[in-house]
């Protein structure tokens, strides 16, 4: 079997939706906008200060790469008394942050600390001043919308269940009519709704993000595709930092992506929730195959294994330079908040992403050597379900990687034709 046939073969069993029905689907996401409206005007009428007028669509789904069933969806709900200029004075902070300073403090009192507007959850501080995040408070409030806001919503295929809410997501429940549905999907139900609430940026503003921005992305960031979120930069600042987020750009460049690099996208997708995310985070995954299409300017070469493979060279690459550049800011480092520990821990755990992203590859690369008589699609993600199955929580990088290397050579050598085929690099 060779590695393109493995990969197509991905790509057709493992990533399209378990529900058939587009009608279904198409209800499933009317249903979970009608739950966001009925709880932003529910917000809207418990302070003002909460209208949100628009619910922008943005994440997996929206960007069309979601892999095997609409049980996520991600909004950003734009704050629009919190995005008045006549409100609130933005100014640049850390890298990719800036802090917002109300105009009018009294309005916006109980989420002030001194000068500065707390939009982002921060850490604690030593002062006399009552206040809370304006983050907190949404999420506070958005719980008691929940349990107000009618519980059900009928569609012609099913009917949609708000569950429960928590932080910034709601969880909802699908209760479908078909039974094709509920016999191939018997784990399908619960559906993840982010709600994550955001500031537009005025013009002034974002032509001094642009300054940090690649020029071949600009046109993307123009494009309503940049907005402040309330998450603080991670470090202890006095200006209460909150981030600037591309997500709505991501959706833009993702959906102008030919169906090739779509396809590269959910394979890479498929393999990694395979191996439980221990060896690249979503995240990184589309940072790197955003990195091949706009930035190394990828022209399509016909095969998906070429791409695939260069894209994991890549994440191997930067994880041994333990440095994943954000595609719109490149001086940030994508993982600089993800990886926690000592530094001796975080040194470990870069080491073993590289390595791990190395036997992936050689991993594809030798598809062909293996001798698979019956079905071979999930006898070849047998390799990667092996692979999981060794690591652990990676907590001594040159450990596991001697670990999984010798049960991968047994595994790889029980399935080839002859001993004198045995794969060297592994």
């Amino acid at each position: 079997m060779s590695v393109e046939k493995f990969l197509l073969d991905i790509h057709e069993h493992k990533c399209p939706f378990g529900i058939q029905d587009e009608n279904e689907i198409e209800d499933i996401e009317s249903a979970v906008k009608d739950a966001i409206k009925s709880i932003c005007e529910n917000l809207a009428s418990k302070d003002p200060r909460l209208y949100m007028s628009d619910a922008l669509p943005a994440g997996g789904y929206y960007e069309e790469t979601k892999i095997e069933n609409p049980n996520e969806f991600d909004y950003m709900v734009v704050c629009d008394n919190v995005s008045l200029e006549t409100e609130f004075k933005m100014t640049n902070s850390c890298q990719g942050c800036v802090t917002l300073s109300p105009h009018h403090r009294e309005r916006w009192k109980e989420f002030c600390l001194g000068e500065a507007f707390c939009f982002a959850p921060t850490k604690h501080v030593d002062c006399s001043e009552a206040f809370i995040s304006f983050n907190d408070y949404f999420e506070m409030v958005m719980k008691y919308a929940c349990e107000e806001v009618e519980k059900c919503i009928l569609k012609t295929t099913g009917n949609l269940h708000l569950v429960g809410a928590g932080g910034k997501s709601l969880s909802v429940g699908w209760e479908s009519f078909s039974n094709e549905t509920m016999k191939n999907n018997p784990d399908f139900g619960l559906i993840d709704v982010d709600i994550m609430p955001c500031i537009r940026i005025p013009e002034d503003q974002i032509n001094q993000i642009l300054k940090e921005v690649p020029s071949i992305l600009h046109k993307y960031v123009r494009n309503d595709g940049c907005h402040i979120v309330p998450k603080n930069c991670g470090v202890f600042s006095e200006h209460f930092c909150c981030q600037v987020s591309f997500s709505r750009c991501e959706l833009f460049m993702i959906r102008e992506m030919s169906q090739h690099h779509i396809k590269c996208y959910k394979i890479l997708k498929v393999i990694s929730k395979t191996l439980s995310a221990l060896c690249f985070d979503s995240y990184a995954i589309k940072t790197s195959i955003l990195h091949h299409c706009y930035i190394e300017g990828c022209i399509e070469s016909g095969y998906i294994h070429s791409c695939i493979l260069n894209i994991l060279e890549y994440l191997k690459e930067t994880s041994r330079n333990k440095f994943l550049p954000n595609i719109f800011l490149p001086i940030k480092n994508v993982w600089e908040h993800s990886m926690v520990g000592t530094d001796a821990e975080i040194s470990r755990f870069y080491k073993a992403q590289a390595g791990l992203a190395d036997l992936v590859i050689e991993i594809l690369m030798h598809i062909s050597e293996i001798n698979i008589h019956e079905y071979s699609l999930q006898s070849c993600l047998n390799l990667f379900e092996k692979l999981e199955r060794y690591l652990g929580k990676l907590s001594n990088g040159d450990l596991v990687l001697m670990q999984v290397e010798k049960k991968m050579r047994t595994f790889l050598r029980k399935r080839k034709g002859g001993r004198h085929h045995r794969c060297s690099v592994l």
